[in-house]
């Protein structure tokens, strides 16, 4: 379809709007659901950061409230936050696609719309102020900057994957693994030319990366002390918690953020990529080599959570766009060239539309609110209550909050229940305990283990756990949801008399 080269850029514009317009439903729930948001929009308001991650994520939030003039509340603040990282998530499928369509053509462009644009965890994690969204930006950037070098090997073309790597490292830090296939990119390059297009590289990525992120720079020793913090987790684990080193943690999540359409055109793409390798330039292999790496890469570290398998699922799905195109291909004499593509296309769109509803369903509703709603009409107004950190009732002390959950009659105290008795907090004037999934589920989880210095905690935590399930009477419960800061799994029971 070489007409439609000069419609290339209208249909990115189309692209991102329409991306723009999915990430941005329903993501204005109150900015304290997410553990880590609050103390984003904090480090905003105060202009205190902690840089455990670069600048980027940051720096464009605070540009972005100074330009459009938001209010320095935490919940503005942090659904600003929000519509960048849907910026960003847009961004990156928008650079997968262009990328497709400089690999396959125009079709590609398409089914990467398809299968990346609809991907639910895009669409989930576009939703939070976090910097993963970010890192996916800056990932897919450098490789549609990778690919533009490769074909013209150029100093301002040299200039500009430096550019691009310096966004995926200024994301996060874990964005630094785009050097790894810049580098040997530049290696690969003509002697002659070689140190010309280092010296370009270097100086766009250096310069790029200390403007992204001037505010560490100006505050090194805060940036040593968290660097460091975020090596410690990624080596040890965070919460007291480790896994074995290859662990499997991944292995699950990948399967998560796949559907049988996804498996069977990525199986597709796999077998035919294998058959015709020999023909495979570098930077296809270099695309196709990236999220099973990356998926090792994670598999080595303890610090495990599912939103950092976001730029693997991303490329998993350009790589089952490109098995669209050869299941396309393949079906073609035999059903016809157009009934083939709108086969594909059709069935792909189902599966993806479907996992896509269920996210979106699940970002309409509120759990937490629901659990509040259910104290104030059925619990007596004399009731004493305590919480899981993650269930999130409203309490007095926490003032912020109660223009986004209202107050409840009954009352909510700040007792740290896996340090306690049922007997202990029955003792206190505890009648009722709420608890959450994502907050007890680690202690059940077989793929977890605890360091030995916190086995003991551990231990005890559980059995808190174990004898509430078994001597508390279940009043209410919703399960542990697809968006789990929505919907982190409610328990609320009533405690046994003594």
């Amino acid at each position: 379809m070489p007409t439609l080269a000069k419609f290339r850029v209208p249909l990115a514009l189309a692209l991102f709007v329409c991306c723009l317009w999915l990430y941005t439903r329903h993501n204005d729930f109150p900015f304290f659901y997410h553990p880590d948001e609050p103390d984003k929009a904090r480090q905003i308001i105060d202009g205190q950061w902690n840089f455990h991650h670069p600048a980027l994520m940051l720096a464009a939030t605070k540009a972005a409230i100074f330009v459009f003039r938001v209010p320095l509340d935490p919940q503005h603040v942090t659904v600003t936050g929000r519509w960048l990282s849907a910026t960003f998530c847009a961004i990156a499928v928008v650079s997968l696609a262009l990328l497709a369509w400089r690999l396959r053509g125009p079709m590609a462009f398409f089914a990467v719309a398809l299968l990346a644009g609809l991907h639910h965890q895009v669409f989930e994690l576009a939703h939070y102020f976090k910097e993963d969204a970010a890192l996916l930006m800056g990932i897919a950037i450098a490789f549609l900057a990778l690919d533009r070098f490769l074909e013209k090997r150029s100093a301002p073309a040299a200039a500009l994957l430096g550019l691009a790597c310096a966004i995926a490292l200024s994301a996060k830090y874990l964005g630094v693994v785009m050097l790894i296939p810049a580098g040997i990119a530049l290696a690969r390059s003509q002697p002659g030319k070689r140190a010309a297009l280092v010296v370009s590289f270097a100086a766009a990525l250096l310069l790029a990366t200390a403007a992204a992120n001037y505010p560490l720079i100006a505050n090194l020793a805060t940036f040593q002390q968290s660097f460091h913090r975020e090596l410690t987790l990624a080596a040890a684990g965070q919460g007291g918690m480790t896994h074995r080193i290859p662990n499997t943690e991944y292995f699950p999540i990948f399967g998560q953020n796949m559907n049988p359409a996804l498996w069977l055109l990525l199986a597709v793409f796999v077998f035919t990529f294998l058959r015709d390798r020999k023909r495979k330039t570098f930077g296809e292999w270099t695309v196709v080599v990236f999220p099973f790496a990356y998926l090792l890469l994670l598999a080595c570290s303890p610090k495990s959570n599912d939103r950092y398998f976001l730029p693997a699922a991303a490329f998993f799905a350009l790589l089952a766009a490109f098995g669209l195109m050869e299941t396309a291909r393949i079906l073609s004499p035999k059903i016809g060239a157009r009934f083939a593509w709108l086969a594909c296309f059709a069935v792909a769109a189902s599966f993806s539309v479907y996992s896509l509803f269920q996210y979106d369903i699940a970002f309409a509703h509120d759990d937490r609110r629901e659990l509040s709603d259910w104290i104030r009409a059925n619990l007596p107004a004399t009731a004493v209550l305590a919480q899981d950190s993650r269930v999130g009732l409203p309490t007095p002390d926490r003032e912020e909050r109660l223009p986004w959950q209202p107050a409840i009659p009954q009352r909510v105290i700040g007792v740290k229940l896996k340090s306690a008795t049922l007997d202990e907090l029955r003792a206190s004037g505890v009648t009722h305990v709420a608890v959450s999934e994502s907050d007890y589920g680690r202690y059940f989880r077989r793929a977890g283990r605890a360091r030995e210095e916190f086995q003991s905690e551990f231990a005890q935590r559980r059995a808190f756990y174990e004898s509430l399930f078994e001597r508390g009477e279940k009043l209410w419960s919703r399960p542990r949801g697809t968006v789990i800061y929505l919907h982190p799994g409610l328990e609320l029971y009533r405690l046994p008399a003594r």
